[in-house]
């Protein structure tokens, strides 16, 4: 079974930067308030300081699956918001990630 990296996702969501460079496929697309941001460099630039009183999102596929050629899958799941204690508040948001198996086995993301 082929498994994505998203446990190594929701340690990212701790440097939120992190997932423009380190899960981004070199000619990644992410979608943005203001349109769609291209390159792993111009994703980081989309994570700034959180606001105040952010402590966190987590998320977790529910949904995905792996192209009969393994080189391309997709998830899809819920996203909760981490409040002020630690625990987890659902939200009505989801995310969608398609990802592509780079030429060294790992996996990144093409459009999130």
């Amino acid at each position: 079974m082929t498994q994505f990296p998203h446990r190594k996702l929701l340690l990212a969501a701790v440097c939120a930067a992190c997932f423009g460079t380190a899960f981004a496929a070199p000619d990644a697309v992410k979608a943005s308030d203001s349109g769609y941001v291209f390159g792993p460099s111009e994703i980081s630039k989309q994570f700034g300081p959180p606001p105040p009183g952010f402590n966190g999102i987590e998320w977790k596929p529910d949904r995905g699956t792996v192209s009969r050629s393994g080189d391309l899958g997709f998830t899809n799941g819920p996203i909760w918001r981490r409040g002020t204690s630690g625990e987890l508040i659902p939200t009505t948001r989801r995310y969608f990630t398609i990802w592509r198996r780079q030429a060294d086995g790992s996996w990144k993301y093409v459009v999130d």
